[in-house]
């Protein structure tokens, strides 16, 4: 035969050979892409945390694994250090630190399936070679109220104990971040310890400190007059019984309510003329707002904080425009917060008809506190005239009293001891109404 012959011959058998290649292509391709999934099971040489899981479902190798090592995991002692310096050593579930296994089970599982087209083929192609090769870590999240309980993540100033009369040390604070601390617990091995570098925070007051600045400074003090009925003036002193001797910590907010609880006749208070919506009524406790406004008048020349006061309806005859505060128990509140870094006591007591409020703490600034009032508006009192036959005729009698209404603006002004003014502020804004005369007429013979 010819060349030519032959070349004709040999096409058949090329597109026989090309054929035979295609579908051994096209076999390699589908093995390949059988391969590529490993039927809802994790690949063999899959481990999470060095526990093998390979062959089990997620759900199986969940239960596994927290069989296995849940128990030992917690078990585990981190250090927390300052450089080469031990600070604390606490177990892992002390620290309120767990590991999701169900999270690594997942992550495991999916090393075996999903993805895209590629990501199928190249799973095919690794299994071909015996599989992905990994070895996971599960997350691990904290607690942070367990952790909170555990370790002192602020610093302690030392403190005045009251119960024991003792003044007690304070501690540092360990300062870091919590998503740093749950990554290197996920890195760390299941077993053994683990070292984790910390920030101490050193407390401002130590218990030496403390017991040399401890109550020797006079803050401030104020005095009203009490008078009306026998039954307020009890109201009067039997609530600031209540409150004397009160400490408060550096920080500690003050609630008049609290202190001083339900005033009720069981607790021994009587009834006494106050005011109720604008309108003058006798009730049990009648008169305890002199003490919270005392003490409100007191906190004021002291510099602390104010965090709730309320003036009353009409202006009291105790004390003056702006310096008055009224309470009721489930109502107006007096709130005022320790700002002054020590211990602050409060000494109250009623005597020969006066109430002393007394604010012993500690003094850290040589300033002078001033209270500046400004009154904003004035409202003068109407007088309104009713007829009645109870008196001669052309008799007059005051029914009520007229006041006037006013809004006040209270100012606290800070000065240095040359005088110099450091700042004033603005505390208050108080608005009392005004409140008419009402006077009787009579039409009697």
């Amino acid at each position: 035969m010819d060349k030519r012959m032959k070349r004709r011959l040999s096409l058949p058998r090329r597109a026989a050979l090309g054929a035979c290649l295609g579908a051994m292509a096209l076999s390699l391709l589908a093995t390949v892409w059988y391969l590529g999934d490993y039927g809802g099971v994790i690949p063999p040489r899959v481990t999470v945390s060095g526990y093998p899981v390979g062959g089990l479902t997620a759900e199986e190798a969940r239960e596994q694994l927290e069989r296995a090592l849940g128990e030992r995991w917690g078990e585990g002692q981190v250090s927390l250090c300052q450089g080469d310096r031990l600070i604390l050593a606490l177990q892992r579930r002390e620290l309120g630190a767990a590991p999701d296994f169900a999270a690594a089970a997942e992550q495991a599982a999916a090393l075996g399936s999903g993805g895209s087209l590629w990501d199928r083929f190249r799973r095919g192609l690794s299994r071909l070679w015996g599989g992905p090769r990994a070895d996971l870590a599960p997350p691990v999240s904290i607690d942070p109220e367990t952790l909170a309980a555990a370790v002192p993540l602020q610093p302690r100033d030392a403190w005045y104990d009251e119960a024991s009369e003792q003044i007690a040390e304070g501690h540092v604070g360990l300062s870091f971040q919590i998503p740093d601390l749950e990554r290197a617990l996920a890195a760390a091995p299941p077993e053994g310890g683990l070292r984790f570098q910390v920030e101490v925070l050193q407390p401002r007051v130590d218990a030496a400190d403390l017991k040399e600045r401890l109550f020797r400074d006079v803050l401030s003090t104020y005095v009203t007059q009490v008078g009306g009925s026998a039954a307020r003036q009890e109201n009067v002193a039997r609530s600031a019984a209540a409150i004397n001797g009160t400490v408060l910590q550096n920080g500690e907010t003050f609630d008049f309510d609290e202190t001083v609880g339900e005033r009720t006749e069981a607790a021994g208070y009587g009834p006494a003329p106050s005011y109720l919506e604008g309108a003058l009524v006798e009730t049990v406790g009648g008169g305890v707002c002199q003490t919270a406004g005392t003490l409100y008048a007191a906190t004021l020349y002291a510099g602390l904080e104010i965090r709730s006061r309320s003036a009353h309806t009409y202006a009291v005859s105790y004390l003056p425009l702006g310096l008055d505060a009224a309470v009721s128990w489930g109502g107006p509140a007096l709130r005022f917060q320790n700002s002054t870094g020590y211990p602050l006591k409060l000494e109250t007591w009623v005597a020969e008809g006066e109430l002393t409020v007394r604010l012993v703490g500690t003094r850290t600034e040589d300033l002078t506190v001033e209270i500046e009032t400004e009154v904003l508006e004035e409202t003068p009192y109407t007088t309104r005239t009713e007829e009645t036959a109870d008196l001669c005729r052309g008799e007059r009698q005051v029914a009520q009293a007229g006041q006037n209404g006013y809004t006040v603006r209270t100012w606290r002004v800070l000065r240095r001891p040359d005088g110099t003014q450091l700042s004033r502020r603005e505390v208050a804004v108080s608005r009392y109404r005004s409140r008419e005369e009402v006077v009787m007429l009579g039409t009697g013979r």
